[in-house]
Protein backbone atom coordinates (compact mmCIF):
# COMPACT_ATOMS: atom_id res chain seq x y z
CA UNK A 1 0.00 0.00 0.00
CA UNK A 2 1.20 3.26 -0.75
CA UNK A 3 1.03 6.21 1.60
CA UNK A 4 2.11 9.68 1.11
CA UNK A 5 5.13 11.39 1.94
CA UNK A 6 5.06 13.05 5.50
CA UNK A 7 7.50 16.14 5.48
CA UNK A 8 6.57 19.52 3.51
CA UNK A 9 7.93 20.84 0.43
CA UNK A 10 9.83 23.96 0.91
CA UNK A 11 6.54 26.08 -0.05
CA UNK A 12 5.51 24.84 3.12
CA UNK A 13 2.79 22.21 1.47
CA UNK A 14 2.13 18.67 1.85
CA UNK A 15 4.76 16.30 -0.27
CA UNK A 16 3.05 14.92 -3.22
CA UNK A 17 5.58 11.91 -3.56
CA UNK A 18 4.35 8.48 -2.36
CA UNK A 19 6.61 6.31 -0.28
CA UNK A 20 6.54 2.51 -0.26
CA UNK A 21 8.08 1.96 3.33
CA UNK A 22 8.85 4.41 5.89
CA UNK A 23 7.30 7.99 6.24
CA UNK A 24 9.51 10.24 4.19
CA UNK A 25 10.15 10.29 -0.02
CA UNK A 26 13.90 9.96 -1.14
CA UNK A 27 13.94 13.77 -1.78
CA UNK A 28 13.09 14.74 1.80
CA UNK A 29 15.21 11.83 3.29
CA UNK A 30 18.38 13.56 1.42
CA UNK A 31 17.01 17.05 2.54
CA UNK A 32 17.33 15.77 6.00
CA UNK A 33 20.89 14.58 6.33
CA UNK A 34 22.29 18.48 5.03
CA UNK A 35 23.49 20.44 7.43
CA UNK A 36 26.42 22.02 9.28
CA UNK A 37 29.35 21.05 11.31
CA UNK A 38 30.46 23.28 13.91
CA UNK A 39 33.53 24.31 16.21
CA UNK A 40 32.71 26.00 19.40
CA UNK A 41 34.45 27.16 21.96
CA UNK A 42 33.35 28.31 25.88
CA UNK A 43 35.48 30.64 27.55
CA UNK A 44 35.00 28.65 30.47
CA UNK A 45 36.07 24.97 29.31
CA UNK A 46 39.45 24.32 27.67
CA UNK A 47 38.40 22.09 25.08
CA UNK A 48 36.13 22.81 21.66
CA UNK A 49 33.22 20.92 20.77
CA UNK A 50 32.21 19.38 18.01
CA UNK A 51 28.64 18.57 16.39
CA UNK A 52 26.20 19.06 13.56
CA UNK A 53 23.07 21.02 13.37
CA UNK A 54 20.72 21.12 10.58
CA UNK A 55 19.48 24.64 12.33
CA UNK A 56 20.96 27.93 12.39
CA UNK A 57 24.71 27.41 13.97
CA UNK A 58 24.05 30.67 15.77
CA UNK A 59 20.88 29.68 17.21
CA UNK A 60 22.33 25.78 18.17
CA UNK A 61 25.35 27.77 20.39
CA UNK A 62 21.89 29.55 21.79
CA UNK A 63 20.61 26.32 22.87
CA UNK A 64 23.47 25.14 24.41
CA UNK A 65 23.22 28.11 26.79
CA UNK A 66 21.90 26.49 29.60
CA UNK A 67 21.85 27.11 33.40
CA UNK A 68 24.88 23.92 33.56
CA UNK A 69 27.15 26.36 31.37
CA UNK A 70 28.42 29.14 32.79
CA UNK A 71 29.02 31.15 29.44
CA UNK A 72 28.07 31.21 26.28
CA UNK A 73 29.64 29.37 23.29
CA UNK A 74 31.31 31.03 20.60
CA UNK A 75 31.08 29.72 17.03
CA UNK A 76 34.50 29.42 15.74
CA UNK A 77 33.56 27.93 12.42
CA UNK A 78 30.89 25.91 10.56
CA UNK A 79 30.56 24.43 7.11
CA UNK A 80 27.72 23.46 5.20
CA UNK A 81 27.30 19.37 4.22
CA UNK A 82 25.06 17.27 2.44
CA UNK A 83 25.01 14.87 4.78
CA UNK A 84 26.09 16.21 7.99
CA UNK A 85 25.60 12.86 10.20
CA UNK A 86 28.57 10.98 8.31
CA UNK A 87 30.75 14.20 8.19
CA UNK A 88 30.49 14.71 12.10
CA UNK A 89 30.78 10.83 12.50
CA UNK A 90 34.40 10.51 10.52
CA UNK A 91 35.71 14.29 11.98
CA UNK A 92 34.75 11.92 15.35
CA UNK A 93 36.50 8.94 14.46
CA UNK A 94 39.62 11.72 13.69
CA UNK A 95 39.92 13.26 16.30
CA UNK A 96 39.14 9.96 18.89
CA UNK A 97 42.41 10.07 20.26
CA UNK A 98 41.69 13.68 21.42
CA UNK A 99 37.50 13.05 22.83
CA UNK A 100 37.12 13.86 26.40
CA UNK A 101 34.42 11.26 26.76
CA UNK A 102 32.97 9.29 24.00
CA UNK A 103 29.20 10.57 25.42
CA UNK A 104 29.99 14.04 25.10
CA UNK A 105 31.11 16.05 21.66
CA UNK A 106 33.91 18.00 23.71
CA UNK A 107 37.74 17.71 22.13
CA UNK A 108 40.82 18.16 23.63
CA UNK A 109 41.98 20.07 20.59
CA UNK A 110 42.69 23.66 19.28
CA UNK A 111 40.95 25.28 17.38
CA UNK A 112 43.07 25.61 14.29
CA UNK A 113 43.88 21.71 14.66
CA UNK A 114 39.57 21.14 14.75
CA UNK A 115 39.10 23.38 11.66
CA UNK A 116 41.87 20.97 9.58
CA UNK A 117 40.31 17.90 10.90
CA UNK A 118 36.68 19.39 9.81
CA UNK A 119 38.28 20.65 6.23
CA UNK A 120 39.72 17.39 5.81
CA UNK A 121 37.10 14.93 6.82
CA UNK A 122 34.50 16.94 4.71
CA UNK A 123 37.13 17.19 1.76
CA UNK A 124 37.72 13.70 1.25
CA UNK A 125 33.38 12.93 2.05
CA UNK A 126 32.74 15.73 -0.84
CA UNK A 127 35.11 14.04 -3.39
CA UNK A 128 33.70 10.85 -2.57
CA UNK A 129 30.12 12.21 -2.80
CA UNK A 130 31.10 13.95 -6.32
CA UNK A 131 32.52 10.77 -7.98
CA UNK A 132 28.91 8.72 -7.43
CA UNK A 133 27.07 8.27 -10.52
CA UNK A 134 23.45 10.33 -10.90
CA UNK A 135 20.73 8.08 -10.78
CA UNK A 136 18.59 5.13 -8.14
CA UNK A 137 21.94 3.52 -7.99
CA UNK A 138 24.23 6.28 -6.91
CA UNK A 139 27.60 4.90 -5.85
CA UNK A 140 26.85 1.45 -6.62
CA UNK A 141 29.92 -0.15 -9.63
CA UNK A 142 27.90 -0.27 -12.98
CA UNK A 143 29.47 -3.73 -13.29
CA UNK A 144 27.05 -4.47 -10.33
CA UNK A 145 23.85 -3.09 -11.93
Amino acid sequence: MMARCEANTKAGKQCKNNVKNGKMCHVHIQRDKRGSVYIMSNPSFDYVKIGRTSKDVRARAQELFTTGVPSMFVVEYSRFTVDAALAEARVFVALSGNRVSTKREFFNVSVSGAMDAVDKELSVLERGLSQMTVGPCRGIPSTEI
